[in-house]
């Protein structure tokens, strides 16, 4: 069984995306809390135009996307794992058969 992962490699992922538009925006040294640019009401994002805070909320988006994908590749390759497994324990199962029955 062949399973095919897609991977990012080669592009810039969402989050590291989303940084340098953060440092475009507000500046390399922009205050973060845990590492995030506070949005909530009267912050520096509240008072972005409509456009801006649309690319902001647009890779908000990727990053969830990117984030589903790499979990859901994870699900793909133990799958594929575990397929190959049952299909070695279905051949020594054959195998013990063919070795008992005419």
């Amino acid at each position: 069984m062949s399973a095919d992962v897609i991977e990012l490699r080669g592009t810039k992922t969402g989050r590291e995306r989303l940084r340098d538009l953060e440092d475009e925006v507000f500046g390399a040294n922009a205050r973060r809390v845990n590492g995030h640019i506070e949005r909530g009401h009267g912050s520096a994002f509240s008072k972005l135009d409509v456009p801006t805070q649309q690319k902001f909320l647009a890779l908000d988006r990727l990053i969830e996307t990117e984030e589903v994908l790499v979990s859901a590749n994870e699900r793909l390759r133990l799958s594929a794992e575990a397929a190959q497994a049952a299909e070695a324990s279905r051949t020594a199962a054959l195998a013990i058969v063919k070795g008992i029955t005419p």
